[in-house]
């Protein structure tokens, strides 16, 4: 599967079922505990692993200590977000 394709799954998820996509990426001890958790992208592969870890080492980067920062930037630049012009619309209806 391409890489963009996995990125739009997890932005998707955001949409979905943002409490539970942002408790898999901000918490450490997450496991997966239904079968669809890995094709909807929470669950990374060995690429992805290899990345996160160049990049963690290269920018001293470290996993946010709680879920409540997401809601905070959310709040903060929600707002500020635009959007492409094929996603107008949609969760409107």
């Amino acid at each position: 599967m391409p890489r963009d394709a996995s990125r739009v799954r997890r932005l998707e998820q955001l949409a979905y079922d943002s409490e539970l996509t942002v408790e898999a990426f901000t918490n450490p001890n997450w496991l997966p505990t239904k079968p669809w958790h890995d094709s909807a992208g929470f669950v990374p592969d060995q690429e992805q692993r290899h990345l996160l870890a160049r990049l963690t080492a290269k920018f001293g980067l470290r996993p946010w200590p709680s879920s409540s920062r997401f809601t905070y930037l959310q709040e903060q630049f929600g707002g500020s977000l635009e959007l492409p012009d094929e996603a107008k619309g949609l969760g409107n209806k």
